[in-house]
């Protein structure tokens, strides 16, 4: 299958998700009845920013390895991405007085339930999500081809408006956040042409990925 082009894939894919954040804000009472209960969350993640970047991937027959899925450069983005890490840890740690801050998952599914919504959780908030950072990234990258600074304009832009994304939703401490966190874990893979160590960083510093993995001890 031929991909459309760069520009039309990032058009299409900022344009589902600003429907659907259009959605979730106008009817969150509709969202809650689709997915009720918070261990849900992952399936309207998936949805939300994990769908159309691994449809095109797919359906275009790319190479994962373009994104960054290679074990090439792996030792080096997993150490820079563990450093990442340590150090927003200890700011944490310096400016707020704990680790990380998430809350605790009680339910009363299953064992086997909890473990896969755990890891399904695990999953879509932590690896997916830095995956569709860096698709982003690459294809907005595409759109600038021939200039030198391509790769740092599509990072910044790619940054910023996921930052705004988180916006809407969470306000202006996580436009920061997102947006700093995000495009230094893009300069790592853009460094290392890694994206493991990124999503591994990605997943330890998301507190929603420890609220879902906090359905294996609740």
């Amino acid at each position: 299958m031929t991909l459309p082009n760069p520009l039309v894939r990032v058009s299409i894919t900022w344009l589902w998700i600003i429907i659907l954040t259009i959605f979730l804000r106008v009817s969150p009472i509709t969202a809650h009845k689709i997915f009720p209960h918070p261990y849900l969350s992952s399936y309207l993640e998936i949805i939300f920013v994990g769908l159309i970047p691994v449809l095109f991937t797919i359906f275009g027959r790319e190479k994962w390895s373009l994104y960054g899925f290679t074990t090439r450069g792996l030792a080096k983005s997993l150490v820079w991405s563990l450093v990442f890490v340590a150090v927003s840890y200890s700011y944490f740690r310096f400016s707020t007085g704990q680790w990380i801050s998430f809350g605790t998952l009680a339910s009363s599914l299953s064992l086997p339930a909890k473990v896969s919504y755990a890891f399904l959780g695990i999953f879509a908030y932590g690896p997916l999500e830095m995956f569709f950072f860096v698709w982003l990234v690459c294809n907005t990258e595409e759109i600038f081809q021939g200039r030198s600074s391509g790769f740092l304009l599509s990072l910044t832009i790619t940054a910023i408006l996921y930052g705004l994304l988180h916006f809407v939703f969470q306000g202006f401490g996580a436009l920061l956040g997102i947006s700093v966190t995000f495009f230094i874990l893009g300069l790592i893979f853009r460094w290392t042409q890694n994206s493991i160590g990124p999503m591994i960083a990605w997943t330890l510093l998301n507190a929603q990925v420890w609220f879902l993995a906090s359905l294996l001890w609740s």
